[in-house]
């Protein structure tokens, strides 16, 4: 039965597609609700509609976003680029950087190059060493970027030793945002 019902489905390809929507709407659903209407919910003393709620809008935050996102619908925000040029960094990892620049730039490549020439090889897997991404401009998700748009994003390293910025200008393409160029600052070593 399995069978008959798989080459049934493959056979047509508008109901597969509607089958995949349906599921997928199904799966929400669940994510959705099973908070709201779980056994040990009733006991909680919060209204039903309270719960739903917070429901509707986790799911609309976080889960939405990452789902079109990961299907290539919405294209991924600065702050994702720069923190995976920042897990490169960790790796030692150069041409996994190069792969977010846009080669296309003027000068792009070499801002991009002397900026990782000055940056300190050796500090991110040193204990009392850590990365973050950020202070950034964040936008709502569902907000059209249009093509052309500049966003600068910094990625600090910070040790006993002193912090390291390395700040990146990120351009929208259209498609997704490349780095168009990069500034290395260093600032003074932290009193202990």
């Amino acid at each position: 039965m399995k069978q008959a019902l798989g080459a049934r489905i493959r056979s047509k390809p508008g109901r597969s597609c509607c089958f995949r929507r349906l599921s997928l709407s199904l799966v929400m659903g669940l994510i959705v609700l099973w908070p709201v209407v779980a056994p040990d919910a009733a006991t909680g003393g919060v209204p039903t509609y309270a719960r739903l709620a917070v429901q509707v809008r986790r799911l609309w935050d976080r889960d939405t976003p990452f789902v079109l996102r990961h299907a290539g619908i919405i294209p991924q925000p600065p702050e994702y680029v720069a923190q995976r040029v920042l897990q490169a960094l960790d790796r030692h990892d150069v041409p996994g950087v190069m792969r977010f620049v846009d080669h296309s730039a003027p000068k792009a490549h070499q801002d991009i190059t002397e900026a990782l020439y000055r940056w300190p090889p050796d500090m991110l897997r040193q204990p009392g060493c850590w990365g973050s991404v950020g202070p950034y401009q964040q936008e709502a998700w569902f907000a059209a970027v249009p093509a052309g748009s500049v966003r600068r994003v910094p990625i600090t390293l910070s040790s006993p030793r002193g912090t390291h910025e390395l700040i990146l200008l990120l351009h929208f393409n259209g498609r997704g945002w490349r780095i168009t160029g990069a500034h290395y600052r260093q600032s003074p070593e932290s009193d202990s």
